[in-house]
């Protein structure tokens, strides 16, 4: 926490945009404020639905269009 205490004002913008957040002052202990309220957050922890493959030859299952060669 000491090093947000003697970042300039461009690191603490910068740092702040790394992390997804746009303070909402300008003064340089807003942005040491809000700076440190995003380190001492939890991080958002995402879910990501699984991959599912499927089997290509499955007819049933695909979804693909068969194009008939006349």
């Amino acid at each position: 926490m000491s090093d947000v205490l003697v970042m300039t004002v461009e690191k603490l913008h910068t740092e702040l945009q790394r992390r997804g957040k746009i303070p909402a002052g300008t003064t340089k202990p807003d942005l040491q404020e809000a700076l440190i309220k995003a380190i001492s957050e939890p991080p958002t922890v995402r879910t990501i639905a699984p991959v599912v493959q499927s089997d290509p030859n499955d007819e049933e299952h695909c979804s693909c269009v068969r194009m008939s060669s006349d």
